[in-house]
This record gives structure tokens, sequence and C-alpha cells, in this order.
């Protein structure tokens, strides 16, 4: 199962990610987007203090390589989008196969 995960900096002169509106729209998309298996997003809760200004995250899982293909096309991703876009002053997307996942 692919996996996407964003970093976002919202630590220069916008401050403050629009708290609400990116709630909504993250929900939307979860609740929308076929073969999504599981999307969550929240600021940073690390105790390692190693995020280097990246204060909000988003992970995708996605049923198969098609549903994550499909993911950035589709219409209920866009608000989503734009308001990282927005409002983030650095974002990083890295996608990988779960391949590797260790599970307990």
């Amino acid at each position: 199962m692919p996996r996407s995960c964003t970093s976002c900096s919202f630590a220069g002169r916008r401050r403050r990610r629009p708290t609400s509106s990116s709630d909504r729209a993250a929900t939307s998309v979860r609740d929308t987007v076929p073969g999504i298996v599981e999307l969550s997003h929240g600021p940073s809760v690390s105790t390692e203090h190693l995020e280097q200004g990246y204060t909000y995250g988003l992970h995708v899982r996605f049923a198969d390589a098609a549903a994550r293909d499909a993911y950035l096309p589709h219409p209920a991703h866009r608000p989503l989008s734009d308001l990282i876009t927005t409002y983030a002053d650095a974002v990083l997307v890295f996608d990988l196969r779960a391949a590797g996942a260790v599970t307990a």
C-alpha cells in the first residue's frame, strides 16, 4: 500500500495554518477520494524536536498505486492543496511503498 507523507512549515510571515479550514478540507479528502485507507493530519507531537520548522503533517495511506495516482487530480484534493500552498512557507512531500513496513 503506497503512503504519502506531507510536512508543512508555517514558521515565516504567514505564521499559522488556517486550522478549521484545513481540518475540513482533510476530512473531505478522506471521505471523498476513493482508495484512501487512512488519512491522519495535525501538528507535530514529536518528543525528538527534529522537525526543522515543519510543524504540521499529513499522512495518507492508499489501497494501491492507482488510488494514489488518482488522488492528486481529484477535485476534493484541490481545496486542501490550495490551503497548504497558500499558507505554508515550505512543503515536503515523500511517498513510499509499504513493502518495508513493520507492524506490531
